[in-house]
């Protein structure tokens, strides 16, 4: 049996900086392309930063539904246009590999080309897409974590 923990949640980080991540439609099917079945056998998916538990959860956010299909068309539309600086850079440390795989499939599927780097991440490395795990905020106003004007510590 699986169980959840509901104060960290795996988390896909992306550097919007990057020419092609930068677009939300991308980030979207990117985002819609993942294997739902794949992702649930590992734990509950979550669709917010803030727990089920918290009295500031909406429990009417719901998962897009997944059309991989009309998603990997996106994605190849972008890929096709792309320059050759749209080359991804994926990070990740060896406990989720399995999920960056799952990314990298996607994305080679899609006409994109990835590069995986599994290893130990030191404060400053350069990444474009990163999965980690992140400590929920246990202020329920999480507003610190998601305004622009924030900077790395």
């Amino acid at each position: 049996t699986k169980s959840s923990t509901y104060d960290q949640i795996v988390t896909l980080f992306i550097d919007t900086t990057h020419p092609i991540l930068k677009e939300r439609t991308f980030r979207e099917a990117l985002y819609g392309s993942l294997p739902v079945r794949e992702l649930e056998k590992l734990g509950n998916i979550a669709v917010s930063p803030v727990s089920p538990f918290s009295p500031y959860y909406d429990k009417q956010l719901a998962r897009t539904p997944e059309n991989r299909e009309v998603n990997l068309t996106i994605l190849k539309r972008f890929f096709k246009e792309a320059s050759d600086s749209s080359t991804l850079k994926l990070s990740t440390t060896i406990d989720y590999l399995n999920i960056a795989q799952l990314i990298k499939d996607i994305v080679k599927s899609a006409g994109g080309d990835i590069n995986l780097d599994v290893a130990g991440l030191k404060k400053g490395d350069r990444f474009d897409l990163l999965i980690g795990l992140w400590d929920i905020p246990t202020d329920a106003n999480q507003y610190y974590v998601w305004h622009s004007s924030q900077k790395g510590k």
